[in-house]
């Protein structure tokens, strides 16, 4: 089900080249509010970052993976690129 929310706030925020910082700040805050403390939500547009949600308060942190590593939505951890989709998802947005 995790997994399901994630691929759906994908969708959301694959737009984000459509969207203003502050927009995507406001519906970051709204997940986090919903899912609570330790949700974790890509950033669609760097493969290598994600963000935390901290608490029940819509506080988000914006993580980096280490060098070489991009976030992985399916596993919730960093993963080498071959292992993900996430190249593939954004070359199809674009």
């Amino acid at each position: 089900m995790k997994g399901a929310i994630v691929l759906a706030l994908f969708a959301i925020l694959a737009t984000a080249c459509c969207y203003t910082d502050r927009e995507i700040r406001i519906k970051l805050n709204e997940l986090c509010e919903k899912h609570g403390d330790g949700y974790l939500v890509p950033d669609v547009a760097d493969c290598t970052k994600f963000y935390e949600c901290v608490g029940n308060d819509g506080t988000h942190f914006q993580l980096s993976c280490p060098s070489g590593l991009v976030y992985n939505s399916n596993t919730y951890a960093c993963d080498y690129p071959e292992n993900t989709q996430c190249s593939t998802i954004l070359e199809d947005l674009q």
